[in-house]
């Protein structure tokens, strides 16, 4: 989070001053110690480690002076051509000169442990050993070694023959080292140099003691710095200290008061501006303290004051309220009784409904208009008023006598408002004179704030109860008449049922009888009747079919709806119940134009339900699609789908309005309920269809479009199960 705008981020918060001074006079000192103790050292180690270089650089020269004045070149030309006595001489002269250059060297300190000519080859040519450092003293001479090698694998010798004239091998530091300049014959220009061998010295390296050099000057140099640095940091902690520590008093103090100490002095003997600061310090010590009990008592009070509104607040009864309020009040003003009027319904008139105290009778009952007494005065203002001695400040008022009679003297009233009017006085009394202050009206003026409140909360819960109860009282006489009407409304539709149910089945027995006469009639008087008194025949047999007809679906219904109607369920294979259907509502179809299409999946399973109404059902879907379509097809499908049997009935016929489509199951209802209707029917085949259907666990839905045509979908469970009898 970036820091806010307009503030310098603060790098010690948290940092007392006399940290915050050494944090800034510390480094001042030791920084500027600590690079001159940096740069001395870095000199010295600089001159130390100068003195390795040249000591090596030393070696270097010595092989270079020995290799340019020795007679190898004779040597070497006297082997080669055979000539083993000259060259002995040679080599013999070469072990002199080598041994006068070693011994020399080794006269003030001993430094070659070993000299050596190595030829070309890699042999040993000549060899001088001396002791080591230490075994022996300085100036004790070398001895010349017969027990020459080859060195043709030594490392050195494999280097120098890759290096050129003058170039020197040195070996890495350690205690001994080895050093080897390769010496060459020059060539004449068209013949490279010859390789003619290499000077070899074995020489001591005193690694030890430059190392120790090393540590002792920064062994001296850390003592010195450290020593310097503390001197420096002792003298400068002292006089922080001086400064730091009024300072510091300053803040005890200052946190001794903020924890709650009061009495707290800062003693500090200078005048400079740390000690006037010390002294404005106590003045407001001192103030604080003065001021803190006077604070410290109105926060009691108002504590006290709040926990004493919320106790009355939580109350909704108005007589424990009203007794609550000034059981606080006579306590928390310690006065010797309390009192509470509010005003009378309907009335001008204020009188005493609670009182806290020991009080007379007729101190309690006492009623009074606005302007009359003390009370009166407060109702009339609006206003808190406090007496010092009721007997001699009020000597016109009509309860004089009464509150004489009484003792009480000292008086403080406040009036409790609500909505804009003074709606009752609370009043606390003493029997001693001059009781009261101007912070117990506050308090009591407070007090009655939330009193007022308080009042006004359980007058309208009283009402809220009081009307409670009367509309629970109207709700449950509604209540009864509307169950009472039920009853009458169930017992109506179950005798219209069962009459239904009994008319039918009377009106059914003539009827078939009817249709019987009448097709033996048409059967026997075929050839002997006229055609025209045939055809009548006929109509009236079509008019006695169809009215049987309704008054089947009259008879389905009502027993539907009185619960007379039974599942009967069998197992039966659903393909040829649907061929059947179909062969039955052929002969009706209004024109060649229409064609019935027959769907009916190959793995279907058995249906175990009531077949006679599976088989009324789809005859009613198949009979309404056939009424209803002219041209096009009506195609009978029939599938399964996880443990459901779903046929549907599909037609290209006039389709049914969205509007009405939620109504087409309901008994008596027609898409098209007009005088003037150009389709038949009673409005019965569709409720009666969708109750058979539940009634055997399943349903009939409907998908339609105006124009377009109708599909209406029977499922039903692949089993039935019928249902639980309720309880």
């Amino acid at each position: 989070m970036s820091p806010m705008p307009g503030k310098r981020p603060r790098f010690f918060g948290n940092v007392s001053i006399q940290t915050r001074m050494l944090l800034i006079i510390v480094p001042l000192i030791v920084v500027p110690m600590l690079i001159l103790a940096l740069v001395g050292f870095l000199a010295t180690s600089g001159e130390a480690a100068k003195t390795s270089v040249r000591y090596l650089k030393q070696r270097e020269n010595d092989l270079r002076t020995i290799a340019e004045n020795l007679p190898i070149r004779d040597y070497y030309f006297n082997k080669s051509y055979g000539l083993t006595d000259e060259a002995e001489v040679y080599r013999r002269g070469l072990e002199r000169s080598l041994k006068r250059f070693a011994d020399r060297s080794n006269s003030i300190e001993p430094i070659y442990t070993q000299v050596r000519y190595v030829d070309q080859r890699g042999g040993e040519a000549v060899k001088l050993l001396y002791a080591n450092k230490g075994v022996a003293d300085a100036g004790s001479s070398g001895y010349i070694s017969s027990d020459r090698q080859q060195v043709t694998q030594a490392l050195f010798f494999t280097a120098v023959r890759t290096l050129e004239a003058h170039q020197v091998y040195m070996s890495p530091p350690g205690p001994t080292m080895t050093a080897a300049i390769p010496v060459y014959q020059p060539g004449d220009g068209k013949q490279a140099p010859a390789f003619l061998g290499a000077i070899v010295l074995d020489f001591v390296y005193p690694l030890q003691e430059f190392q120790r050099t090393r540590g002792v000057i920064t062994l001296w140099f850390a003592i010195l710095t450290a020593l310097s640095l503390g001197i420096a940091l002792v003298l400068t902690v002292n006089r922080v200290r001086r400064l730091a520590n009024p300072i510091r008093r300053l803040a005890e103090a200052a946190n001794r008061i903020a924890a709650g100490q009061r009495s707290v002095t800062v003693e500090h003997e200078a005048n400079d501006e740390i000690g006037i600061l010390a002294q404005s310090f106590n003045d407001m010590a001192r103030s604080l303290e003065t001021h803190e009990a006077a604070v410290q008592r109105k926060v009691e009070e108002a504590t006290t004051l709040y926990e004493i509104g919320q106790e009355i607040i939580a109350q909704v009864a108005l007589a424990p309220t009203l007794e609550l309020i000034v059981a606080r009040a006579h306590a928390l003003l310690q006065a010797d009784a309390s009192l509470l009027a509010l005003r009378q319904e309907d009335s001008d008139t204020f009188a005493i409904q609670a009182h806290s105290g020991l009080v007379s009778d007729a101190v309690a009952s006492t009623r009074f208009r606005p302007g009359e007494g003390l009370g009166g005065q407060i109702v009339a203002t609006g206003m808190p008023v406090m007496v010092g001695d009721y007997s001699t400040e009020y000597t016109d008022s009509p309860f004089r006598e009464v509150v004489q009679e009484a003792g009480l003297r000292s008086w403080l009233g406040v009036p409790l408002q609500a909505r804009d009017t003074v709606m009752g006085v609370l009043y606390v009394i003493s029997r001693t004179p001059q009781q009261f202050r101007d912070d117990d009206q506050r308090l009591l003026s407070a007090l009655g704030d939330q009193a007022a409140i308080a009042i006004e909360n359980a007058r309208l819960y009283e009402q809220v109860r009081q009307h409670t109860a009367e509309l629970e009282n109207l709700v449950a006489e509604r209540t009864s008449e509307l169950q009472e009407a039920n009853r009458r409304l169930e017992a109506a539709s179950r005798h219209k049922s069962e009459f239904l149910a009994n008319m039918s089945h009377e009106l059914r027995t003539p009827m078939n009888a009817i249709i019987g006469f009448t097709r033996l009639v048409m059967r026997r008087s075929r050839d002997v009747l006229v055609p025209r008194q045939y055809e009548n025949l006929e109509k009236i047999l079509v008019s006695a079919e169809h009215l049987l007809s309704l008054i089947n679906d009259v008879l389905d219904l009502a027993k539907v709806e009185a619960g007379r109607t039974e599942v009967y369920p069998v197992e039966f294979v659903l393909g040829p119940m649907l061929a059947e259907c179909l062969h039955t509502v052929e002969p009706v179809l209004k024109s060649e134009q229409v064609r019935l299409v027959h769907e009916v999946a190959a793995d279907l399973p058995t249906l175990y339900t009531d077949r006679d109404k599976v088989k009324q059902i789809l005859m009613n879907l198949l009979s309404n699609a056939v009424k209803f379509t002219h041209t096009g097809t009506i195609t009978l499908t029939a599938r399964s789908h996880q443990g459901t049997i779903i046929m549907t009935v599909t037609d290209t016929g006039i389709g049914v309005p969205e509007a009405a489509l939620e109504h087409i199951f309901e008994e008596f209802r027609q898409v098209d309920s007009s005088t003037t209707r150009e389709y038949g029917g009673t409005g019965l085949g569709l409720a009666i269809s969708r109750q058979f259907a539940r009634l055997m666990g399943g349903d009939i839905t409907v998908q339609s479009t105006v124009g377009v045509g109708s599909a209406f979908t029977l499922t039903l469970p692949q089993r039935y199960t019928s249902a639980p009898e309720e309880g």
